[in-house]
């Protein structure tokens, strides 16, 4: 049997690629100092932080420092923005 046809990647023909965001260690994340998550910069959950109230590192220091990746803007998976 043949396999279905797939596009690159595994997209599906017809399917618009998905736009994947870097997740590697040199990624810049944003953290709330005495908090132990990381986020993306758009994160729903720190939109009303000010810049003097965030941090800003790569996600290898996140994570170094003890943090994890917020479970609400998932910074540590692609990016699913078009």
């Amino acid at each position: 049997m043949d396999a279905p046809a797939r596009g690159p990647a595994g997209v599906e023909p017809g399917e618009p690629p998905v736009k994947a965001a870097a997740v590697g260690p040199d990624v810049d994340v944003t953290v709330v100092p005495g908090v132990s998550r990381y986020h993306r910069s758009e994160c729903i959950l720190i939109r009303f932080l000010g810049p003097d109230d965030l941090e800003i590192m790569t996600k290898q220091a996140a994570e170094s420092d003890g943090c994890v990746p917020c479970r609400a803007c998932q910074p540590d998976k692609p990016s699913t923005d078009a």
